[in-house]
């Protein structure tokens, strides 16, 4: 008998990324594709452009804060190498599902020399200074879009979550190759981290936004803040490429009762989808020639 094929952790999110297309499928079946073309043929290019370098900004101010947690670790790159590295973790972010890619950049670091341990730890630092900055912003859109109970139970679950990491940062800044938890845990490098991480998502509102008035969705900026940032947790999940087909799903329920055209919000979802792996292009190139 032929051998049955390996069906590894691997494999199962290949298959789960096809939910994600899928449900895109079953969207686009279920819209009218006329006036989605339309929208899209009529869009503000100026604007899209603007909103283009407004998400490599973004990614600029990543590669700030990545070069400073990096420096940390005893390591001196240029700032360079560390936007290289950024947009290879950007671009791996891409492929993988819920941005797991963004940990390759540990791979890089552990073949320069540093410790495995403090080159993941840096990457899952790295990304916690996302989390908790979106988290913030993420029980604010829970209060203006679902009301103030659902946020104060997630006020209070990051809460305890926040003291629980700061007390085992603190442990675990005694490891040799943790040791740059406990400079991080300083006032001026705490602040400088969550400055670059702020300025990062901020530069990421002004794009969603700008792309937003490229096809003339006119809505309060603040709304549209608080519908992104639903949507974009929603896009993490692991089960679509880029959070294609969730994130429509998810600005489809949250959009639609204020008036849009279900074609107009998903001409929305699928531009940013669309300069999502536009901002992959340099990642991918700094991937295939190592220069990173």
């Amino acid at each position: 008998m032929p051998a049955m094929p390996r069906f590894n952790f691997r494999t199962l999110l290949g298959l789960l990324k096809i939910i994600g297309v899928l449900l895109f499928v079953w969207i686009l079946a279920r819209v009218d594709c006329t006036a989605l073309l339309s929208v899209l043929r009529h869009a503000n290019l100026p604007m899209i452009a603007a909103a283009f370098a407004v998400v490599m900004l973004s990614y600029l101010t990543k590669a700030a804060r990545w070069h400073l947690l990096v420096r940390l670790c005893g390591a001196n790159p240029t700032f360079r190498q560390s936007w290289a590295l950024l947009n290879v973790g950007v671009f791996l972010a891409l492929i993988t599902p819920a941005k797991l890619g963004e940990l390759g950049r540990a791979a890089y670091l552990r073949g320069r020399g540093m410790h495995t341990g403090t080159a993941l730890a840096l990457s899952i630092t790295d990304r916690l200074a996302d989390a908790a900055v979106i988290t913030c912003v993420a029980i604010w859109a829970v209060a203006t879009l679902f009301g103030g109970m659902w946020a104060l139970v997630g006020l209070a679950a990051v809460g305890v979550a926040g003291l629980v990491t700061w007390a085992l940062s603190g442990k675990l800044a005694a490891v040799q190759w943790l040791k740059f938890l406990k400079m991080l845990r300083t006032p001026a490098m705490m602040a400088s981290v969550v400055l670059w991480t702020v300025v990062s998502w901020a530069l990421y509102f002004v794009w969603t936004i700008l792309i937003a008035r490229s096809i003339s969705i006119d809505l309060p900026a603040l709304l549209l803040v608080a519908t992104l940032t639903i949507a974009g947790i929603v896009a993490l999940l692991p089960i679509a490429p880029s959070g294609l087909g969730t994130r429509d799903a998810a600005l489809l329920t949250l959009l639609l009762p204020f008036g849009l055209a279900s074609g107009q919000i998903v001409a929305f979802s699928l531009l940013i989808f669309l300069m999502i792996l536009l901002s992959g292009i340099p990642g991918f190139f700094y991937w295939i020639r190592g220069t990173a």
